[in-house]
């Protein structure tokens, strides 16, 4: 796993993690590839208040043509620890050497107050709640949004499913048009099932 922008540190991640520190594209894919670890984080090099810098979007091309059996999980864009974010225009950097694309959401976000929510969701003096128009919109947005970074069909994973199921297929209703594939999750409990109008 890593990320092409920046994110926290990976302290409690339990397998092997490597940081490029200059080395060079060779060198460092020989590290990954010779770890030989069923999982690994990469990263480049640390950054202060915890966190560590991605890998380049060109160096992640290249160890995906020199690892051609190497699966990479790469994070294009973080929410600051939050559901849901707005983009800047350059958001997310996903690399050419991608074969599939996941939009990712937390169903907690359903029903609340996108101001506490919303990775730079402007404040308001009226709160607005996140429900389905909205969603569409972000949806459609996003959909528009990275049409000229990959010619990937991009598929949503609904996040945080457990004890909140409802909430779930509510949103997977709302964003079904949106994406070639709907899925809800609990990564915390280590599920995932595919969403459609007729299995649920």
């Amino acid at each position: 796993g890593t990320t092409t922008t920046k994110m926290a540190y990976p302290k409690d991640f339990e397998g092997p993690i490597l940081l490029r520190k200059g080395a060079s594209e060779a060198d460092f894919c020989q590290q990954i590839m010779a770890s030989r670890a069923p999982a690994l984080y990469a990263a480049d090099h640390p950054l202060p208040q915890g966190k560590v810098s991605g890998l380049s979007v060109a160096f992640l091309d290249h160890l995906a043509q020199a690892c051609p059996g190497l699966g990479i999980l790469c994070e294009g864009d973080g929410s600051a620890t939050k559901p849901y974010k707005l983009y800047h225009p350059w958001e997310p950097v996903i690399p050419g050497a991608s074969t599939r694309v996941f939009h990712l959401i937390g169903c907690e976000i359903w029903g609340e107050p996108l101001e506490n929510f919303i990775h730079r969701y402007p404040q308001k003096e009226i709160t607005t709640p996140c429900d389905g128009p909205w969603l569409a919109a972000q949806f459609d947005f996003y959909r528009r949004h990275i049409r000229p970074l990959t010619p990937l069909a991009p598929q949503l994973i609904i996040n945080k499913a457990d004890g909140r199921m409802a909430a779930a297929q509510a949103m997977a209703e709302v964003a079904e048009p949106y994406f070639e594939q709907v899925f809800i999750a609990s990564l915390q409990e280590e599920w995932i099932m595919p969403w459609s109008s007729d299995s649920f």
